[in-house]
């Protein structure tokens, strides 16, 4: 795992994440946030958050982000 950035805010994780990067919380050691694509019924696409972990496949849509995570000012784009 490499860090390239710490220190940002959420806003600035964002354009990380439209950018095709992962990016987590310092506190999160083994979680990160990336944008990928869904479906939706009509067949379009949509942009949908996504939480995955280290070394899983399996990864879960983010429903809701907490107010101390759009906040913070810890946050850094990962490589995993």
């Amino acid at each position: 795992m490499r860090f390239d950035n710490e220190g940002m805010s959420f806003d600035d994780a964002m354009v990380e994440l439209r950018a095709g990067k992962r990016v987590k919380r310092k506190c999160w050691l083994n979680a990160y946030m990336f944008l990928g694509k869904t479906v939706e019924d009509d067949g379009r696409f949509k942009e949908t958050l996504y939480l995955g972990g280290y070394g899983k496949t399996k990864v879960y849509p983010v429903k809701q982000v907490a107010t101390s995570c759009i906040l913070g000012e810890d946050w850094e784009v990962v490589e995993a």
